[in-house]
């Protein structure tokens, strides 16, 4: 188990904003060649 103080979660946040990491993880030829998604 992972536990994570106020203190963690505070450092987190200033290190990565909610809403700063976004978009695919993997580009959509890799996916499609997976038969993963569209």
């Amino acid at each position: 188990d992972v536990r994570l103080t106020a203190e963690d979660l505070a450092a987190i946040e200033t290190a990565v904003p909610a809403g700063t990491a976004r978009g695919d993880r993997y580009p959509a030829a890799f996916m499609s060649g997976l038969g993963v998604g569209n």
